[in-house]
């Protein structure tokens, strides 16, 4: 292997080592996620915040129901969006809700 051949690639593998870590360095920096619930005048709706500050979800009615009925408890609401915010995490966003996902959730 030439010397140039040598050169370009312990540059290529320094750049790729060099990407691996800033790759690993910001997503150790994505600011935690949580929820806080709210009482509304058709039930239960829940926020969902980064940085406990930044507000990311703010959903009132029940995701991908017709209508505007609320969470017919706050533990339905917050079971919902501890849900969305494990959606998020996996990289889902917006973290879309189905019907069967919301049954096995027991919020319906």
């Amino acid at each position: 292997m030439s010397r140039r051949n040598k050169t370009l690639l312990l540059l290529v593998f320094s750049l790729v080592a060099f990407s691996l870590f800033v790759y690993i360095r910001n997503a150790s920096r994505k600011p935690p996620l949580s929820y806080k619930t709210f009482e509304t005048p058709n039930g239960w709706g829940y926020r969902v915040f980064a940085a406990d500050t930044m507000l990311v979800i703010q959903q009132e009615t029940i995701p991908g129901m017709e209508g505007t009925r609320g969470f017919d408890s706050e533990q339905k609401a917050a079971r919902t969006a501890a849900f969305v915010i494990y959606k998020i995490k996996k990289g889902n966003f917006p973290p879309t809700l189905e019907k069967k996902e919301l049954d096995s959730l027991e919020v319906l």
